[in-house]
């Protein structure tokens, strides 16, 4: 059964993530959702197939906004909780009624749950580590993962083994990742990839609302990109094939409004051709010179 759920999870081409579900998370959003908002990005979801989530107790209202959605309907749905080491250290079945009730809801009502430590530098922590394994051990998660920021951490991570997802940036912008022995040694473990940012948090699709230091800099950069591709779609689909074209996996996207969610799905089944490819290249030529504190949100 459990083999059955992974293969399901490692073939869900798109992950909903809730960050900006309702808040204004990001560096291009600068308004707040509605409920109803959040839920017609949720009902719209699920007509396209999208049934995992990816969210965490620190996105305002997302845990609740999700709980009203699913109500009692649990099977069907994977959802992927993000933790730190805190969280982890007392996550039991104890704990949480208290501190993520709707979760203790969710489990006793089926549907696939994966606990994903948020900064998966706390993997290298022995402490940490047997901690989340033990989540899984006692039956309190399906699978665990880890969120990575950089390649090296990971490589760490991937010699203790022992986690069944991880998490990582990968974009036009951001190719760290595409490594052949890393992603070989990913694969050798039978880990499932989950590629987050593939849009940089919107930075490949239009300008910031909120200030950033490398803005000269990337500024030039976006300019010349429009140039290129001034159609909003087309530099969706660019940051799409793009990522599709390093590692077959599954994207983690963020959207601001249903319509935009029905957009990404268009452009994600569109068909490759070779003037796709050359644009990909030209993309990949462009964006490959933006500093490298600017693929790095924590760093902004």
């Amino acid at each position: 059964m459990t083999d059955n759920i992974k293969s399901v999870l490692k073939n869900t081409p798109v992950i909903l993530g809730t960050a900006q579900i309702i808040n204004n998370y990001g560096i291009t959003n600068n308004y707040k959702r509605t409920v109803n908002q959040a839920l017609d990005i949720l009902n719209v979801s699920n007509r396209l197939g999208i049934f995992t989530y990816d969210t965490s107790k620190v996105y305002l209202d997302a845990h609740k906004t999700i709980e009203t959605f699913i109500k009692k309907d649990f099977e069907k749905f994977c959802i992927i909780e993000k933790l730190n080491s805190n969280d982890i250290a007392i996550y039991d079945k104890e704990s949480r009624p208290v501190h993520w009730p709707w979760l203790n809801t969710y489990k006793l009502n089926g549907g696939t749950l994966c606990l994903m430590l948020h900064n998966g530098i706390d993997y290298l922590n022995k402490a940490c580590r047997k901690n989340l394994q033990n989540c899984k051990e006692k039956g309190l998660a399906n699978f665990i993962g880890i969120s990575v920021y950089d390649p090296d951490i990971l490589n760490k991570c991937l010699n203790y083994g022992g986690f069944d997802l991880v998490q990582c940036p990968v974009s036009i912008a951001d190719r760290r990742f595409c490594n052949t022995k890393l992603l070989k040694k990913i694969n050798d473990q039978n880990i499932i990839i989950n590629m987050r940012s593939i849009f940089l948090q919107g930075l490949l699709l239009k300008m910031p609302q909120k200030k950033i230091s490398f803005f000269n800099e990337y500024k030039e950069i976006f300019l010349n990109y429009e140039n290129l591709f001034p159609d909003y779609e087309k530099k969706i689909l660019l940051a799409i094939k793009s990522v599709l074209e390093d590692i077959k996996a599954s994207i983690v996207v963020g959207v601001e409004s249903s319509s935009q969610l029905k957009t990404i799905d268009r452009m994600l089944k569109l068909k490759k051709n070779k003037y796709l490819m050359a644009d990909i290249i030209k993309s990949r030529k462009l964006w490959g010179s933006l500093p490298k504190q600017a693929i790095d949100p924590r760093k902004w």
